[in-house]
């Protein structure tokens, strides 16, 4: 049954959000109806079509009361929207629909499973587990619920901070559950829990603490086999600079072996995702194919100050990206469905550039697909010039000196004093060509160096960004580029 809050939501959503104008949003990355965007929540395949739900405050364009909001694809790459599935409106989360999954249940219906935040004193929540159940479009939530309360943590743990459940089904079809935790020590953890039914749960195992010191709470975790390994993805808070992870708010993935005998995980690696500024939370769903597709919020916790004076939405999700592993080596690419999506197409083979600026004939626009590959040089810097316009750029480059990549919208025409570079170390074997491909959307500039092993993301909120692109070389590149303008036809 509808409830008031969930009623005044939709209604309010499907009012207020027709007002938004298609050309003012990015095609291809989906945003909110309407308000506050941030963690997607159940990315899941069900009745023939990819759901993701999000974390969403519809009534205003910063973080708040937590709803779920409801989107759907037949392709990963055009989205429908469907009404908010979750409403802050029980005693188990009046004070907010939290993140979690979805997983189609033994009964075929779609499982949402969240935390919920319930206040048990003036000054004080605490994060608890709940569980609702519907067709994929409408759910009702278990009256019973928590499913999981503080009553089921473990000695040491932080009631206050227990969140972000994530399911998969095990070989003997009950379910298993992870959920992050703080511990007594103030440092992120992740626990196990399992079930035969969605609703009886007990406590299995810490599977891995944050002993090795990166950041402190750990958020949103993923388990899946990726090739050879098993895979351990959580998103991590306050983790100080070095030269393999990025201040603030960063997406990690933990490689290893698990034991699904003990569920503990003996860590072997420890990578950042995405070395841009933009991506946190991400989670995957396996498809039919066999891929396993990965999508994040493409934005920075530190920086949400950052956008568009006068927009009624805010936050977007990343391009969906196929996940794999060769040996040791992480990769990730745009999902094979977006190249459908291609049109008129622009190439150039050979172009030398030295110590100048190169605008391309056909190559130009606010959406885009580009892959450049650098097959010589005797240059210090190559830079790719995105949204340009007179002084106006946002540029991708490469340091052949220091071998460091990043990607800088400083001069976007932003007059906020942010953080609005990132760069990292890219190392190019002897006579090794720079190959990078960049996704361009309106709103944000995904870039992907050579096969994928490397990945730089940034969200853009401008009033304007304009359209020119341009190469540009200290020193002599030459290039090849390959062009395509994405159109939503």
């Amino acid at each position: 049954m509808e409830s008031k809050e969930l009623k005044r939501c939709r209604d309010y959503e499907s009012c207020e959000g027709e007002k938004i104008q298609q050309n003012e949003k990015p095609p291809f990355h989906l945003t909110p109806k309407i308000g506050w965007m941030n963690d997607p929540n159940g990315f899941v395949f069900y009745n023939n079509e990819f759901h993701l739900f999000y974390q969403y405050n519809p009534y205003d364009t910063v973080w708040g009361p937590m709803h779920w909001g409801h989107a759907v694809s037949k392709d990963l790459v055009q989205w429908s929207y469907l009404p908010a599935a979750l409403a802050p409106d029980s005693d188990s989360d009046r004070e907010g629909c939290f993140s979690g999954c979805a997983i189609q249940n033994k009964e075929g219906k779609l499982s949402l499973v969240y935390t919920g935040v319930k206040k048990v004193s003036e000054n004080a929540c605490v994060q608890i587990q709940c569980l609702a159940e519907g067709d994929g479009k409408e759910f009702e939530k278990y009256p019973s619920n928590p499913v999981i309360g503080s009553e089921k943590l473990p000695a040491g743990c932080m009631e206050t901070d227990f969140r972000d459940p994530k399911i998969i089904k095990s070989d003997d079809g009950s379910y298993i559950l992870y959920a992050v935790n703080k511990n007594s020590s103030k440092k992120g953890q992740v626990l196990v829990y399992k079930s035969n039914d969605l609703k009886d749960w007990e406590f299995c195992s810490v599977l891995l603490k944050n002993d090795f010191d990166i950041g402190k709470m750990w958020e949103c975790p993923d388990v899946f086999a990726l090739g050879q390994k098993d895979i351990l993805m959580v998103s991590v808070q306050e983790v100080s600079q070095t030269d393999f992870f990025d201040s603030g708010n960063i997406a990690i993935c933990i490689t290893g072996k698990y034991d699904y005998e003990s569920h503990s995980f003996n860590k072997e690696n420890v990578f950042q995702i995405d070395r841009g500024l933009d991506f946190y939370a991400p989670q995957t769903v396996l498809t039919d194919d066999g891929r396993r597709i990965m999508i994040g919020w493409l934005q920075n916790w530190d920086i949400c100050n950052y956008k568009t004076e006068g927009s009624k939405w805010y936050g977007q999700m990343s391009i969906p990206r196929e996940i794999w592993m060769e040996g040791e080596v992480f990769y990730q690419k745009p999902v094979r469905e977006l190249e459908k999506y291609r049109d008129c197409k622009t190439e150039y083979d050979s172009i030398k550039i030295n110590d100048n600026k190169v605008a391309l004939n056909g190559i130009k626009g606010n959406c885009l697909d580009i892959t450049i590959c650098v097959k010589e040089h005797d240059a210090d810097l190559f830079c790719i010039n995105l949204f340009e316009r007179n002084e106006n750029r946002v540029r991708v480059y490469y340091d052949f000196n220091l071998c460091r990549t990043g990607i800088d919208r400083s001069r976007a025409g932003s007059s906020k004093a942010l953080l609005h570079e990132r760069s990292c170390k890219y190392l190019l074997n002897e006579g090794e060509e720079l190959k990078v491909r960049i996704i361009v959307d309106r709103n944000s500039v995904e870039v992907f160096f050579g096969k994928g092993e490397l990945a730089l993301s940034m969200s853009i909120y401008e009033d304007t960004l304009n359209e020119g692109v341009s190469f540009e070389s200290k020193g002599m590149s030459v290039i090849d580029v390959e062009s395509y303008s994405l159109k939503n036809f």
